[in-house]
């Protein structure tokens, strides 16, 4: 995930967290690399949080009775 965000932001000039770790990994800054992952791995649970709630309320088959 970290790696196609590094490609888009250098194709578009963006600057965002995918630099930001590049950056930091090249400088060796671990509690940098250490604190983007940690944000994207919370970002990714509760995306997938909420995507499972709505196809439960969606989706009548995967409702739990």
């Amino acid at each position: 995930m970290l790696g196609g965000s590094v490609i888009i932001e250098s194709i578009f000039a963006l600057p965002g967290l995918g630099q930001y770790a590049g950056d930091a990994t090249g400088k060796g800054d671990t509690p940098v690399v250490m604190g983007v992952v940690v944000f994207t791995v919370l970002v990714v649970i509760f995306v997938n949080l909420v995507v499972d709630l709505i196809n439960g309320w969606l989706n009548p088959k995967v409702r739990v009775k």
